[in-house]
């Protein structure tokens, strides 16, 4: 399934990366930045060193060198494929994903 950009963005800004990521390490900080040991499974940290921004909602491991946003975290976590991480994260905010026409395109409202 495609999705505008607009509908990408509408899901991302509905779900917060803190709260998620914080589902698989302890975070811990103060302000806008949060720290915690990386959550890849091929990257044993023994000291903090993920870092969690509340306020661009992005995430980067100073030990294994990933980063991204909220959708790169559950594709890289959990091996979802974008569609699929939009869709869970659609589904998790109550936010009802774009319907589709017979022919598999989306609908677009007249």
């Amino acid at each position: 399934m495609r999705f505008t950009q607009d509908f990408i963005e509408k899901v991302r800004e509905a779900n917060n990366i803190a709260e998620i990521i914080g589902q698989h390490t302890e975070l811990k900080g103060t302000g806008h930045r949060l720290m915690g040991r990386c959550p890849f499974p091929d990257h044993s940290d023994k000291s903090p060193s993920f870092s969690v921004g509340e306020d661009n909602q992005l995430f980067y491991c100073y030990g294994c060198k990933k980063g991204g946003n909220l959708y790169t975290f559950l594709e890289l976590y959990n091996g979802m494929s974008f569609p699929e991480a939009v869709e869970f994260l659609a589904r998790r905010a109550n936010i009802a994903l774009p319907e589709r026409d017979e022919g598999g395109a989306k609908r677009t409202g007249l």
